[in-house]
């Protein structure tokens, strides 16, 4: 079975931009990523401080696909900064992305931003 570089990885957010200022909450309010098959396609799961998505996603050589007309969103209410950072989040997800994956870390990329992570 091939399996594509993402599937049962976990991921924890530690830095980012959105290319005008550091995302600080990205360290202290991090987001946990996770990867796994849900009838046969690759899904995305993002734990924000406010909530939890689910992105069916697909993966190339160097791009991180996601399917915003099927994205999930639990119904949790969000305001304030927690709110921001929800739709910031799944505003960067809804756009192409690219990846850069090693042994311990995934840095994903648009043109809204970009995100580090390290795997715990």
């Amino acid at each position: 079975m091939n399996r594509d570089p993402f599937e049962c990885k976990n991921f924890t957010s530690t830095a980012g931009t959105d290319y005008r200022h550091n995302l600080t909450w990205l360290a202290t309010n991090p987001l946990r990523m996770s990867f796994s098959r849900v009838n046969g396609t690759l899904t995305m799961t993002v734990r924000m401080p406010c909530g939890t998505l689910n992105v069916p996603s697909a993966v190339t050589a160097r791009t991180l696909t996601t399917d915003p007309e099927r994205l999930a969103e639990t119904a949790n209410g969000c305001s304030g900064t927690t709110g921001d950072i929800r739709r910031w989040t799944v505003s960067f997800l809804k756009s192409p992305l690219t990846y850069s994956l090693t042994e311990r870390a995934l840095v994903l990329t648009n043109d809204l931003g970009q995100i580090e992570f390290k795997q715990p």
